[in-house]
């Protein structure tokens, strides 16, 4: 009896331990998708048509992300890209500061495409909102 205590103890503690560790699984892909490359063109028009492009193509992304299309999220990410590319020397021109801050999106944008972070997809999304009233767009 005296023996039965701490026996009984030590059960329980290596039984707590083990019921609170925690187990990730990682899925691995049944079927790899050919990775394609999306070019497209360079867009023209006006900082707030442009905004409201990238916004668009932030829009797709993250539906798309949420449908698991990833085909789908990385054309979405040429869009946004493209429109990137016409925007960044207009933003340059106006402030540094909000050339980074839009590079930012961007960088997120592509962060949830690549590592398949619908998330990442959705800040970009708020942030645009923020950066497009710092421009008075």
């Amino acid at each position: 009896m005296r023996y039965l205590l701490p026996r009984t103890l030590a059960v329980l503690a290596v039984a707590a331990a083990s019921g609170c560790a925690t187990t990730i699984v990682d899925v691995a892909p049944t079927s790899t998708a050919p990775e394609t490359t999306v070019a497209a063109t360079v867009p023209s028009g006006s900082d707030d048509e442009l905004m409201g492009l990238l916004g668009a193509s932030m829009g797709r992304i993250a539906e798309a992300l949420g449908d698991r299309d990833r085909s789908a999220a990385r054309s979405a990410l040429a869009d946004a890209e493209a429109a990137w590319q016409a925007l960044e020397p207009r933003l340059l021109a106006r402030s540094a500061q909000l050339e980074e801050d839009a590079q930012r999106l961007v960088d997120l944008a592509a962060t949830a495409v690549e590592r398949n972070r619908p998330a990442d997809a959705d800040k970009a999304m708020r942030f645009l909102a923020l950066l497009r009233e710092s421009l008075g767009s």
